[in-house]
């Protein structure tokens, strides 16, 4: 898969740049010479001021962006940024429709279930999923039984990650920081983690993207997820 290629080679996203992370990911994997501070520059993203708390990961040591951006608050990158970064950057050869509404673990995997897609961009709060030291048995127990023993996540964000492909009801969730890469989810966490927040469908074929979005009973409607919109 061309984007968990491009993904590898460019981790670690900069700070607060994750929603940029996989845009300019996205249309690198369409052949688009993207950088994460030209995405970042398009989507309107705003860094935090300085000196307050951190928004890495456990263990993580951060990396800061190469070109001078926005500082304020709110500040992230909003789901209409990143939408204008992929259809801006790909001189609108790429769509990012997006998904929101009643989330639902079935909606997410019917959603899932065949889509023709470059990247399917999740905007989620990381509090709903497990946390990283989760056991093999814990996973295969869920697999099993659909009995979710598995740890919560202590590190609580919004944050923009990509789904890469399904087993069966796991998730496999494609991150942009190297302690935490790749990993599973249940599709009932990811379900709860999207809730109040939404999907990208970065496709060249939107007709399509949107109509497997209401499909699976979702709006292709963008959500607002509190940072700031792009001007």
């Amino acid at each position: 898969m061309a984007l968990l290629t491009e993904q590898r080679a460019d981790l670690p996203q900069c700070d607060e740049l994750c929603g940029a992370f996989w845009a300019a990911n996205a249309l690198r994997a369409s052949g688009f010479a993207v950088t994460q501070e030209a995405a970042a520059l398009v989507a309107g993203s705003v860094l935090s001021p300085p000196g307050g708390p951190s928004s890495l990961p456990p263990g993580e040591a951060g990396r800061a962006p190469d070109v001078e951006l926005p500082v304020g608050e709110p500040s992230g990158t909003s789901a209409h940024g990143v939408a204008r970064a992929v259809e801006e950057l790909s001189d609108g050869r790429l769509s990012a429709v997006p998904a929101s509404g009643a989330f639902t673990a079935g909606a997410v995997l019917t959603l899932l279930e065949g889509i023709d897609a470059v990247a399917v961009i999740a905007n989620v709060d990381t509090a709903a999923l497990w946390a990283p030291d989760v056991t093999e048995a814990e996973v295969e127990r869920y697999v099993a039984s659909g009995d979710d023993q598995g740890p919560d996540n202590d590190w609580r964000v919004g944050h923009f990650v990509a789904i890469a492909g399904t087993r069966g009801r796991l998730l496999e969730i494609a991150d942009s920081y190297v302690s935490r890469a790749m990993h599973v989810q249940p599709a009932e966490r990811v379900a709860a983690a999207l809730r109040g927040r939404g999907l990208l469908v970065v496709t060249a074929d939107p007709a399509a993207a949107r109509a497997r979005v209401e499909a699976a009973g979702l709006e292709p409607a963008l959500w607002d997820n509190g940072s700031p919109q792009p001007r």
